[in-house]
C-alpha cells in the first residue's frame, strides 16, 4: 500500500485549519479576509514545489472539449437534481433555516452588493483553483480516491456547520465528499482537468443559487 507523503498530509489538512480561523475564529474581522487570501495563495503555490512528482502540467490542463462537455452535462445534472431536491418541503425547511446565518456572513465579508460577481468568480475561477489543487496535486500524487475526496470535503464542513446544525452539516459534507469522488473519477479518465472543473462549476452555481434565495 502506498504511503502518504508528509507534504500531502499538510496539503490535505491545512485548508481545514485555515477555514477554522478565517470562517470561525476571526469572523467579521479584517484578519479573516487576510487569512482567506493567504490560504488561496498557499494552494496556488504549494503544488509547484512538487511539480516534478506530478502529471505534466501541459497534459493535465490541455483543453479537451469532450471532457469539458461531459463535465458540463454532469454539472447541469447536479444543478437540476439539487433544484428538484430543494423543492421538497422537508429539505426546503432545513435550507431556509440557514437564511439569517447566510445573510450575516455575507454582510461580515462586505460582499452583499457584489454577490452575483462573487458567485461567478468563485464558480468559474475559484473552482479551477480547487481542481488544480485537489485533483492535479492531492489526488494526482496520492492516488487515494476516497481519502483525497474526504480531505476536500473537510473545510466545507466548517462552513456548513456555521449555517446548519451539526447533523445536517455532516450529511451535506458527505455529499461534498461524494462530489469529490466524482471529480476525482472525471479527472482520472484522461488525467485531464476540464471535465472535473465543468462538473465543479455546476455544483458551485447551484450552491450560489441557493445562497441567493436565502439572501433575497
Amino acid at each position: 500500500m502506498k504511503t502518504i507523503n508528509k507534504h500531502l498530509i499538510v496539503a490535505m489538512t491545512l485548508p481545514l485549519l485555515a477555514s477554522v480561523f478565517y470562517f470561525e475564529v476571526f469572523d467579521g474581522q479584517i484578519l479573516a479576509q487576510i487569512l482567506y487570501l493567504a490560504a488561496k495563495i498557499f494552494i496556488l503555490i504549494f503544488p509547484l514545489l512538487f511539480i516534478k512528482q506530478l502529471s505534466p502540467f501541459k497534459k493535465v490542463f490541455k483543453f479537451d472539449i469532450k471532457e469539458l462537455v461531459l463535465g458540463a452535462i454532469i454539472g447541469m445534472a447536479i444543478f437540476g437534481l439539487g433544484f428538484l431536491l430543494i423543492k421538497l418541503p422537508a429539505i426546503a425547511e432545513i435550507v431556509m433555516s440557514a437564511a439569517p446565518f447566510v445573510q450575516s456572513k455575507i454582510n461580515s465579508f462586505g460582499v452583499m452588493e457584489h454577490y452575483l460577481l462573487m458567485a461567478l468568480v468563485i464558480s468559474f475561477v475559484h473552482s479551477m483553483l480547487e481542481e488544480y489543487y485537489w485533483r492535479w496535486f492531492v489526488y494526482g500524487e496520492s492516488k487515494k480516491l476516497i481519502l483525497s475526496a474526504g480531505a476536500f470535503s473537510l473545510h466545507h464542513f466548517v462552513v456548513l456547520n456555521y449555517y446548519f446544525d451539526v447533523w445536517a452539516a455532516l450529511v451535506l459534507t458527505l455529499i461534498v465528499a461524494m462530489g469529490g469522488v466524482l471529480f476525482n473519477l472525471l479527472y482520472a479518465r484522461k488525467e485531464n482537468i476540464w471535465g472535473a472543473w465543468a462538473a465543479h462549476v455546476g455544483a458551485d452555481l447551484f450552491i450560489f443559487y441557493v445562497g441567493g434565495l436565502l439572501i433575497w
